[in-house]
Formats: C-alpha cells, sequence, structure tokens
C-alpha cells in the first residue's frame, strides 16, 4: 500500500511540475519524514506544500568537514572535503559569486547541466549542487589518483602503450560528450583525474558549448575563443569558427605531449606559441621511442584544417588502435597500466603541492558585491543516497 501511494504522489507531483528541471536539495534523510520524490524543482509551490510538508531542503558548506585545498582556478578552488550524513570524501568547486559576471553566469549553468547530464565512467559525476549568498557548489567525485598532470611530471613521458590507454579512455569520453552535443574545449592533463584504480575521468566543464539537439551541423558551430594555450586549435585561433573537430586537435597534442613530455608547440613565449601552432609541422623527436602508427594518428588529429581531422569513429578505427578493444575499455575490464600507490595520509599528493599547503579556509568576499545574487537552476542532489 505504502508504494502504491508513492507513486500516487509522483504523479501528482508530475502533473504540476515538468520534472527534467534542474532540481532538488538535500532532505534530511535522519528525520524520513517526507515522500517528496527525487526531482522536485528547488520553488515548492503550496499545493505541494500541503500535499508533502514543509521541509528541511537546504543544503550548506556546513555539511561538510573541508580538509585540504586540491586546486585553484578563476573563480575560485577545489578542496577535498568529508560529507559528514555518510562520512565519503568528495571534491568540492567552490565558485565565489564576486568573481563572476554575466557571461561567466552561463558558463556556471553550463558546467553544471553537464555535470548532471553526462553518464561514462569517464567523465566525473555530480552527487550535489547548492549555492549561498557568497559561493556556488559543486560536489563531485573525489579521484585519488590525481591530475594526469603531475603524472607527466614525475615520469617526465609515458610508454607509448600507457599513452594509448589513456587516449582510448579519452576518446571514449570525447565521444559522450559529442553524442550529447558537448564540445569538451579544454581538454588538458589539469583536467584528467585518476581514480585509485588507475582509469581517467574528465573534470572541469566550465569551458565547454553545449548546441542544440535540432541545430543542423552548419549551426553547430561557435566562435568563442577559449581554450588552453598549449592544447588550443588554429581554428579558434583565427576565429574560423570551431565544432567537435577542435577536441582532437587538443587530443593530437595531448597524446604527443603523453609520449614526448611537452605539447607539440609549446613555447614560454604565448604568441610565439600561437605562431607556431598556425605555421609550423609537427615535428618528433627520433631519440624518443614511438611507432610510425603513433605519429601518423598525431598527424591526423593535428591537421591544421579541421575538415581533414579524423572523425570519432575513424580514430578508433584508427592503425594505433588495432589492438584496443574499446567495448572492453568501457567496461572497465582492462587493467590500467598505473595504478596508483596510494596510502591513507597521501591522499593529496598527486595534486598541486602549494594548494594542498594551504589552510582550507573560505577566503574573504565582498558581501556587498554578491547582494541577493541567486544563480537560478544550480540546486541539485543525485538520484541515489
Amino acid at each position: 500500500m505504502e508504494k502504491s501511494a508513492q507513486s500516487e504522489n509522483d504523479s501528482t507531483l508530475s502533473q504540476i511540475y515538468d520534472l527534467k528541471v534542474f532540481t532538488t536539495t538535500r532532505i534530511n534523510k535522519q528525520k524520513q519524514i517526507t515522500k517528496i520524490p527525487q526531482g522536485v524543482p528547488d520553488l515548492l509551490l503550496e499545493p505541494v506544500l500541503q500535499q508533502f510538508g514543509k521541509l528541511d531542503l537546504k543544503m550548506v558548506i556546513e555539511d561538510f568537514e573541508v580538509v585540504k585545498v586540491l586546486g585553484r582556478g578563476a573563480f575560485g578552488k577545489v578542496v577535498l572535503a568529508k560529507y559528514k550524513a555518510n562520512q565519503q570524501f568528495y571534491a568540492i568547486k567552490c565558485l565565489k559569486k564576486e568573481a563572476i559576471n554575466e557571461n561567466n553566469i552561463d558558463r556556471i549553468k553550463v558546467e553544471r547541466q553537464i555535470l548532471e547530464c553526462t553518464n561514462s565512467p569517464f567523465l566525473v559525476k555530480l552527487h550535489f549542487a547548492f549555492q549561498d549568498p557568497n559561493r556556488v557548489y559543486f560536489v563531485i567525485d573525489f579521484k585519488q589518483g590525481g591530475e594526469l598532470f603531475f603524472l607527466i611530471q614525475q615520469s617526465r613521458k609515458f610508454s607509448e602503450e600507457r599513452a594509448k590507454f589513456y587516449a582510448a579512455q579519452i576518446i571514449l569520453a570525447l565521444e559522450q560528450l559529442h553524442k550529447n552535443n558537448i564540445i569538451y574545449r579544454d581538454l588538458k592533463p589539469e583536467n584528467i583525474l585518476l581514480d585509485e584504480k588507475g582509469n581517467l575521468s574528465l573534470a572541469d566543464f566550465g569551458l565547454s558549448k553545449i548546441f542544440e539537439s535540432n541545430q543542423s551541423e552548419e549551426e553547430q558551430t561557435s566562435h568563442s575563443f577559449v581554450g588552453s594555450a598549449e592544447y588550443i586549435s588554429p581554428e579558434i585561433l583565427l576565429n574560423q569558427g570551431h565544432s567537435y573537430s577542435t577536441d582532437f586537435w587538443s587530443l593530437g597534442a595531448l597524446i604527443y605531449e603523453m609520449i614526448y613530455g611537452l605539447p607539440p608547440f609549446y613555447n614560454k613565449n604565448q604568441q610565439k606559441m600561437f605562431e607556431m601552432t598556425l605555421s609550423r609541422e609537427v615535428r618528433f623527436n627520433n631519440k624518443v621511442q614511438c611507432s610510425q602508427e603513433c605519429k601518423n594518428l598525431i598527424l591526423k588529429l593535428l591537421q591544421k584544417i579541421p575538415k581533414k581531422r579524423p572523425n570519432i569513429i575513424e580514430i578508433k578505427k584508427d592503425e594505433w588502435f588495432k589492438d584496443i578493444d574499446f567495448q572492453k575499455i568501457q567496461n572497465l575490464e582492462v587493467q590500467p597500466p598505473f595504478i596508483p600507490q596510494i596510502e591513507n595520509d597521501e591522499w593529496v599528493k598527486n595534486f598541486d603541492k602549494e594548494c594542498i599547503q594551504e589552510q582550507p579556509v573560505q577566503s574573504y568576499v565582498d558581501n556587498q558585491k554578491v547582494q541577493n545574487f541567486e544563480i537560478a537552476g544550480i540546486t541539485y542532489l543525485e538520484k541515489k543516497i
């Protein structure tokens, strides 16, 4: 009978709301006084409150014990924190509202949308999202293996087989994003995280672009100047319009870096690096062991004309991946070539050394700049808690 009543409640709500909107906050499980189904919008109308009762629907940063700072960005920091309700560790992206302008609000909403809709073992998962007067918080997976960036720094470069394994997982991550009409646009080692088993996930979708599903191929083009200098494609530099193939340029640059130790057009002078990206051909260091099949794929991906780059199907069928079973990679049935050695007291050793030495305290915020600043559509609670 109780199950039937729950179904009836769900049906009533679905008549009042479109339950696909960005929704839900934490319901205090200890009280267990609610039958509101997950997916109820942030603003509860009176008929719903009468039917289900008023509840504790507010999540706050004090629900977490902040342990370490993992990284910093333009709008805030990423911290390691333990959720007091279940004693699980998460990474929390904390974005200061005073640093957010109108254009960046849209980017934050896009990131929030992508984090919710992505369903792949190679993309970080969103567990909670909430805000207070000063900040927006995205609570995501904590990947104990750390950033690929620091692993490259430690090893200087990877073996070709190790690079191939990571490239295969990245390809599947990009494939999932592209199927959902999303260009990633910020593929770089700092945004690739390893878990404790050695499998990777893409993180940070703040520069990503979502197209409408009904847009034509010609309409699925962006003219924004975005990306990270070492991995940015020629079409973005030239403002020619870019689409999904810009991610494949970045993939080529990343494969090159994993094997050769630096991005293909790296220069300390950013302007020179951009000029080299536009005009110089890829050069391979003959002292580094790398198969011709790998070099050929890198050259295909780093074609300066976007239409000459292979698509996702052609990449997966490339000669370099002839010994890769992508279905087994997708199912996590292939043993990673490297397993991070992590002790309980070394969980953050593969993150930014300067950041993890910081005291994990909230930085000062000018409250006058963020007064009454509420971003709609942020709140989220994962479906299984």
